[in-house]
């Protein structure tokens, strides 16, 4: 006789994000913001978080540097370390004010980031992103309450925003530093 299981699995995805571009989007076509700094320029910038559903909910933001997956994808939810060749972190130069919001049904709130480019112009771009994951503040409640024998699944809507400061439009040099190869023994 196998166990019995109950799996239950819940998200909340009846919201979404919106940036608010300001006057220094260097692209204005697309939906991140990709700024166009000088140095010491200090500037705030936003993003609405809309809740659509008949709910209250939490979002909690957060932001990293740009990286890279293996599969050499960009990724802005993964927390690392920037390696020391990296001059301008995306996280030197931008500050969330808040990192955590509860927005009423059918509601929008505004997020707020403060900006400041460095003091000395760099070429290229330097990435980062904002994520931003949202519960109900029931289904947070019932988490806490697992049933014995009961599996708990996790499923989240996260969505993301880049953020891409330039502070001029000088071509760099596309080369790569192997910082550390790994090699692995698989046994079958």
């Amino acid at each position: 006789i196998a166990p019995q299981f109950s799996a239950h699995a819940e998200s909340y995805g009846a919201f979404y994000v919106e940036a608010n571009l300001p006057e220094n989007q260097y692209d204005p076509n697309v939906g991140y913001f990709d700024l166009m700094m000088e140095p010491n320029m200090k500037q705030t910038i936003s993003f609405d978080v809309i809740n659509q559903g008949d709910q209250p909910m939490r979002a909690s933001i957060n932001f990293q540097n740009g990286t890279t997956t293996l599969n050499a994808e960009k990724s802005y939810i993964h927390e690392e370390t920037p390696d020391v060749s990296m001059k301008h972190p995306m996280t030197t130069m931008a500050v969330l004010r808040t990192q955590e919001v509860i927005i009423p049904a059918n509601q929008r709130s505004t997020i707020a980031i403060d900006v400041t480019a460095p003091s000395v112009a760099f070429d290229g771009v330097s990435v980062g992103g904002f994520s931003v994951t949202a519960d109900t503040i029931e289904i947070q409640a019932d988490t806490s309450k697992k049933a014995k024998g009961e599996i708990q699944i996790e499923s989240r809507t996260t969505y993301l925003i880049a953020l891409q400061i330039r502070m001029n439009e000088t071509k760099v040099e596309k080369t790569l530093t192997i910082l550390k190869v790994v090699q692995k023994l698989w046994i079958s």
